[in-house]
């Protein structure tokens, strides 16, 4: 794959040496070492910042407890979703480098957030199962209605069907085709700075070359998130909607109108606009490391496969 240069990004790794950062060899990584790069990262997120997901969750739902609720379907979910969208990534930015493709002829920003946009809507939509769990979990009260994975599977499955399992896809999907074209592009752009900091400022470059992923990362999750909070809350309460909507959230949420602007309106006009950015401050504390740190595992497992490939 041609490179950008500095090989420590998944999204900076596979863009057209055009772009910038060009002189450094592409790195030898498969599909499948990709997937293998993704799937642990996501993990290693998902770890990282558990607890911070359940109180977002909660706070969009209903007050924080029992902070690791749900971390075995999370866990689960964040390493299937990073497999399959750094896989899908990777191939859809090599195809960018192919002469008479669709990607090709795109400017070098617009590779990237379609790519992202892409391979994200991908992911969502083939993880979608877990995420409802993850969220019904985290929020079921102390009956605990759903008392394993696999009871949980069987419950939604006997009373809600397989639609069950696909509550709130929709605006999950409105809401990550933005996101993560955000979170790749934001990051290739954060990445440019660092880039013109080397020839403005090289001392200063060097010594903090080990955290340009990390800030990179971060500060692209907190972009992102924060463009697309409101199809966030939205998609939560989709998803514990149905026949055991009370049975699951201690105090209760409303049944909503089918329809992302009525559902929109109807938390607006009972909880006021802001209703649209409950959980915003521990959202943002939650996508910054987890974006960090996913694009840094990534990073650092796709630079192991390359060495690896090399001898």
């Amino acid at each position: 794959m041609p490179s950008q240069g500095n090989e420590a990004s998944p999204a900076a790794a596979t863009g057209p040496p055009a772009r910038g950062r060009a002189g450094e060899r592409a790195l030898n990584v498969t599909p499948a070492q990709n997937a293998l790069s993704g799937a642990l990262a996501g993990v290693v997120s998902r770890f990282v910042i558990a607890p911070l997901d359940v109180i977002k969750i909660r706070l969009q739902l209903q007050p924080a407890e029992g902070l690791w609720k749900g971390n075995l379907s999370a866990e689960y979910l964040y390493l299937a979703y990073g497999a399959v969208q750094f896989a899908l990534f990777h191939e859809l930015m090599k195809g960018a480098e192919q002469p008479d493709t669709i990607m090709s002829r795109l400017p070098a920003f617009a590779q990237t957030f379609v790519a992202g946009s892409l391979s994200g809507a991908a992911a969502t939509f083939s993880t979608y199962p877990l995420d409802l769990l993850r969220t019904r979990f985290a929020v079921q009260n102390k009956d605990q209605l759903y008392k394993s994975l696999y009871g949980a599977v069987r419950e939604i499955l006997a009373k809600e069907g397989v639609a069950g399992f696909y509550r709130g896809i929709v605006p999950s999907l409105v809401q990550i085709v933005p996101q993560m074209g955000l979170v790749f592009e934001s990051h290739r752009f954060f990445r440019g700075l660092f880039d013109r900091l080397k020839s403005v400022a090289p001392a200063v470059h060097e010594r903090t070359q080990g955290a340009h992923e990390l800030v990179c990362g971060g500060l692209a999750g907190i972009v992102s998130k924060t463009a697309v909070m409101p199809f966030d809350v939205i998609r939560k309460r989709y998803q514990v909607q149905g026949p055991v909507r009370n049975a699951i959230v201690v105090e209760g949420v409303p049944r909503y109108q089918r329809g992302l602007v009525a559902t929109a309106l109807q938390i607006a006009r009972h909880e006021g606009v802001l209703g649209l950015y409950k959980g915003l401050v521990p959202c943002l504390v939650k996508a910054a490391p987890s974006s960090a740190v996913t694009f840094f595992v990534m990073a650092e497992c796709r630079r192991f496969f390359d060495n690896s490939n090399s001898h």
